[in-house]
């Protein structure tokens, strides 16, 4: 059993990101186009308060998607030991991701922080978006293989 390659992980990450967010405007553009649903206006509708336009906003959410992904692909190398490498394992670590932003979906809803349409594009959005980028990610991984 090899140690976890960070420099791997880091790499997995990065690519990880990038691959999220292609597929994020591919998704959303589609879904603009064929049933009028536009994540980002939905969010300014619903929430006039916000800022969704400038430097820190932005920032914030491209640093949150990088750590994100980071820690999607870092859980793949730990369960790669037990359940091997591959499209299986990372499905797997994508299923354990997903169920939390259920659950963490839920719990926002549930408070009235997030309405209920917003909730429920987001998780239909990431049900695309986090296989495409979690494979695209573990396929950078690979583990040391070196004994020390």
């Amino acid at each position: 059993m090899g140690n976890i390659n960070y420099l791997r992980v880091l790499i997995g990450g990065i690519i990880a990101a990038a691959v999220f967010i292609i597929t994020e405007f591919f998704i959303e553009g589609l879904a603009s186009i064929f049933w009028g649903i536009n994540e980002s206006s939905l969010i300014v509708e619903l929430f006039p308060q916000s800022l969704q336009s400038g430097l820190r906003f932005h920032l914030f959410n491209f640093l949150n998607l990088i750590i994100f992904c980071f820690l999607l692909i870092w859980v793949y190398a730990a369960l790669c030991p037990r359940f091997t490498a591959g499209p299986k394992t990372a499905l797997i670590c994508v299923l354990i991701f997903w169920m939390i932003e259920i659950l963490f979906i839920m719990n926002l809803v549930n408070m009235n922080i997030f309405p209920c349409k917003l909730g429920l594009i987001s998780l239909i959005f990431n049900t695309i978006e986090l296989p495409v980028a979690a494979l695209a990610g573990a396929s950078m991984y690979q583990e040391n293989t070196s004994k020390e």
